[in-house]
């Protein structure tokens, strides 16, 4: 029974690495394409590397209830505000980028980002573009619904360096739960 249990494990791990690979191989190109245009970063699909061991995002079902900092369904605009307030404070990003819930792609270490390209990247993939800044130490995240009855954009920080640095560019009313 037990040699049983290990082979269907055996085979449920190699038919999800085999999806990843297939996932990475139809989609990569394509999202590290559109990274590598709104970063002007010359990146490659070899850039990025799916073991990572990086901090999981807090994503509940209801973006507005995230840990840290939250700025959920806002305009283009507001978006831009609030990244050009980052930008002020970090001026720019250093860490690594990716995708939320894109385990195939993995994310590529990258300096010297403007936190503004993140709109760029969500809004060009429809997707949410994830960067872990390496000082200070935290999580932001830019997720773009083209689909959204409200406004399209929505923006995170979590992990309590990052969030003491950015909490002035986040509107009070927008701040989710305590961060740990």
């Amino acid at each position: 029974m037990r040699y049983k249990y290990q082979m269907q494990k055996r085979r449920a791990e190699f038919l999800k690495e085999r999806d990843q690979k297939r996932l990475r191989s139809l989609h990569g190109e394509k999202l590290v394409a559109a990274i590598s245009r709104a970063t002007g970063k010359p990146l490659s699909l070899d850039d990025f590397r799916s073991d990572s061991k990086l901090p999981p995002i807090d994503w509940p079902t209801d973006i507005r209830k995230a840990s840290g900092l939250v700025s959920a369904y806002i305009s283009k605009s507001s978006a831009d505000e609030l990244l050009k307030c980052v930008r002020d404070k970090l001026s720019a990003l250093n860490g690594q980028i990716g995708f939320h819930d894109k385990p195939y792609l993995g994310f590529a270490k990258v300096h010297e980002i403007d936190p503004l390209s993140l709109i760029a990247v969500s809004e060009a993939t429809e997707d949410s573009a994830v960067f872990y800044s390496a000082i200070p130490k935290g999580i932001l995240m830019v997720d773009f619904y083209k689909s959204q009855p409200s406004e399209p954009f929505s923006i995170v920080a979590q992990g309590i360096k990052l969030v003491q640095k950015l909490s002035f560019c986040f509107p009070v009313q927008c701040k989710g739960e305590a961060d740990d």
